[in-house]
């Protein structure tokens, strides 16, 4: 299934640049002015929103913007892709979404290198770790967190603390190739989402990456721009599109309110920052 038709939601113009083969929110743009790149997940190629916060960003500081917002995307979908480094280089300014700790390969489990929610195989490790799961039928990451926890939730925090590590990781190797520090951008759920997710598996992205582990990185980014966000469910997103709810649903985004939130912040953050 291609990213730009995903069921019955609106055509989303994805694009490529170059010799990369991720699909990028459309239109494509022209790389020969300068331009401020945007990295990272779904919230940033503004799944089931007309207009999101990187070209928002453009039309409220007039400076091009490059949406390299990639569908499901983890760290590691660009940490293996040397053409979008090099988009990223070449921007005057890197605004970096913080991803998810769950959509990269790790000690336990490999997932597809630009799919990065696709859940690959289990490591031997993770075999030994749960040797009563079936891990046949597993397709997706989320899938596969919600069996490991629903099984052992003793076990489960071995995981969790691999997936942590993982990232902090990958964060630094990714900070060191993009060369230029970039404006780190955290998305959040409003408090009480947080608070009735601890006892759990969470629901709200970025999974597993706490306030601490984003606060570790300020020494190594330009600055840290942090919004709360309350998230709306896909199929009330999809609704208001006039399309039909999705095969697989429960999934929640930012709304167009939450897209402008976030633009609002970044603008702020991109005009003061000398070029």
């Amino acid at each position: 299934m291609k990213h730009e038709h995903l069921g019955q939601e609106p055509y989303y113009g994805a694009c490529v640049y170059g010799q990369s083969k991720l699909l990028f929110r459309g239109p494509r743009r022209s790389l020969k002015a300068s331009y401020t790149a945007f990295v990272g997940s779904t919230e940033t190629f503004g799944r089931m929103v007309e207009t999101p916060f990187p070209a928002l960003v453009e039309q409220a500081t007039g400076h091009r913007a490059l949406n390299l917002g990639c569908m499901n995307a983890g760290i590691d979908a660009f940490l293996h892709d040397p053409q979008i480094l090099t988009l990223c280089r070449a921007a005057d300014q890197v605004v970096l979404q913080v991803m998810d700790a769950a959509n990269m390969s790790n000690r336990f489990y490999r997932v597809h290198p630009r799919r990065n929610d696709r859940f690959l195989r289990p490591s031997s490790v993770l075999e030994a770790l749960y040797p009563e799961t079936d891990f046949s039928e597993i397709c997706f990451t989320w899938h596969l967190l919600e069996v490991l926890h629903a099984t052992c939730r003793t076990r489960f925090e071995a995981v969790r603390e691999e997936l942590q590590c993982a990232w902090r990781a990958r964060i630094q190797t990714l900070l060191d190739r993009l060369e230029t520090p970039p404006h780190l951008l955290s998305l959040t759920a409003p408090a009480p989402e947080r608070a009735e997710a601890a006892s759990g598996l969470p629901k709200q992205r970025p999974l597993f990456v706490t306030s601490a582990m984003v606060e570790a990185l300020r020494p190594r980014v330009r600055d840290i721009v942090t919004v709360e966000v309350a998230p709306e469910p896909v199929d009330h997103l999809l609704a208001l599109a006039g399309a039909p709810p999705p095969r697989l649903g429960g999934a929640s985004l930012p709304g167009p309110t939450g897209h402008e939130q976030i633009a609002r912040a970044l603008a702020l953050a991109l005009e003061s920052a000398p070029r």
